[in-house]
């Protein structure tokens, strides 16, 4: 029997493509035969290819147009076509590419989202990512299949890459350590640095080594959170997407707001405490963790985040103290490893 080859698609970003990883499993489940092809963006070709069941991965090349793109990714024969992304360039994708089994994921609705962005009212999910995306193998394979769960691979190179960054920063081995991830993408999914700072010292009050890391751009901010508690390890941008995963897995616990590391650390099965403003936690499955989330009633108000608050005072974070979280974090620090959730 011929092996069939797949392609699923979802080119950004980084928490969406490790969700997309409880979907790439359950289509392991019903193809076991399959070859998986993942498509994304360069940028996040690292990430891609740490989850369980990707067999390759294929980005546009630079100046690549889609339909030369789309000629690449046929040439090697196709099967089927996981679109997990639903957008105007995926639907392209999917017109160049030969008419083959598809399986695509149904957004919430566009109507609603634009009335909430409109009428400023509260958001509200109806349905998991994680049972959208498996809708969507469900209508590749015609039939249906088990739920598949979250998962990332954590290569050697990068275990030792961060020992050795952690060594040159003076953290002992074997000793506890939180990560804390004070970035986000969008100006209302971040909560105040000192908060940060806040759980920081309690981590250093309970012998445990806070480690604070940012992505590119965030080095002002890590430091910000460090300033607040002297004896935290300032990572700043030296920790890559690819390396980020090694640096989660050895924690005993993680923070971080609605954001690809939270759903990283959630995918490796670390206790994450995570922190919620604009955004809405129901999508996802939180068994084992915890939500820091006091919204007001215009809270949630998007499902992606803003660059600003449509009412111009951030109330979802700014009247959000860390103090009823420190004892939440020092919980988490002592329970087990949760199982690895859907999505």
């Amino acid at each position: 029997m011929a092996v069939r080859r797949v392609i699923v698609v979802r080119f950004g970003s980084v928490g969406d493509i490790v969700l997309a990883g409880g979907a790439v499993a359950a289509l392991r489940e019903a193809w076991p035969d399959a070859r998986v092809c993942f498509v994304t963006r360069a940028a996040f070709v690292d990430v891609a290819a740490s989850l369980p069941g990707v067999d390759e991965v294929m980005a546009p090349g630079p100046a690549e147009g889609l339909r030369a793109f789309a000629a690449r990714l046929a040439a090697g024969g196709l099967a089927g076509i996981l679109d997990l992304h639903t957008s105007l360039r995926s639907w392209l994708l999917r017109f160049w590419l030969p008419r083959v089994p598809t399986g695509v994921w149904r957004r919430r609705s566009r109507w609603g989202d634009l009335l909430v962005r409109l009428t400023l009212r509260r958001m509200h999910s109806a349905m998991s990512v994680a049972s959208r995306y498996h809708a969507a193998v469900e209508a590749l394979v015609g039939g249906t299949v088990p739920k598949g769960r979250l998962g990332l691979k954590v290569g050697t190179p990068a275990l030792a890459a961060i020992e050795a960054l952690l060594d040159r920063h003076g953290v002992p081995r074997g000793a506890r350590r939180v990560v804390l991830v004070p970035g986000a993408n969008w100006a209302t999914k971040r909560w105040p640095a000192e908060r940060f700072a806040t759980l920081a010292r309690r981590c250093l009050a309970e012998g445990v080594v806070p480690v604070v890391v940012g992505g590119p751009g965030e080095g002002a901010l890590t430091a910000a959170v460090v300033s607040g508690a002297p004896g935290a390890i300032d990572l700043g941008e030296v920790v890559s997407l690819a390396e980020l995963p090694a640096l989660l897995v050895g924690s005993s616990a993680v923070v971080a707001h609605d954001s690809g590391p939270m759903h990283m650390a959630r995918a490796l099965r670390v206790p994450t405490l995570a922190v919620f403003g604009s955004t809405d936690p129901a999508p996802f499955d939180f068994t084992g963790h915890a939500v820091h989330a006091a919204p007001p009633p215009c809270a949630p108000c998007h499902p992606y985040g803003r660059a600003r608050c449509p009412k111009g005072h951030m109330r979802c974070l700014l009247a959000l103290p860390a103090e009823p979280a420190e004892p939440v974090l020092t919980a988490l620090l002592g329970a087990r490893r949760p199982d690895a959730p859907e999505g």
